[in-house]
């Protein structure tokens, strides 16, 4: 998810941006289920890396630590 999160922003040159997908078709392109998604977004959020704007808006945070994370 942190890999994704890192690619998109890259993508679209923005610190914060729209998920570009519903959760459920992020969880079918990352192999996992939605539930798994909104957990992973939630943690990463607790531990400062994103922000939460809303339900599809994010702002990465800490981009070299949303890169340690695996």
């Amino acid at each position: 998810m942190a890999s994704y999160l890192l690619e998109t922003g890259a993508g679209l040159k923005q610190d914060e941006f729209e998920l570009p997908l519903k959760k459920k078709d992020i969880a079918t392109y990352l192999g996992t289920t939605p539930e798994t998604i909104s957990r992973k977004l939630s943690s990463l959020a607790k531990d400062e890396l994103i922000e939460k704007k809303s339900n599809t808006l994010i702002k990465i945070l800490d981009a070299d630590g949303l890169a340690m994370v695996e």
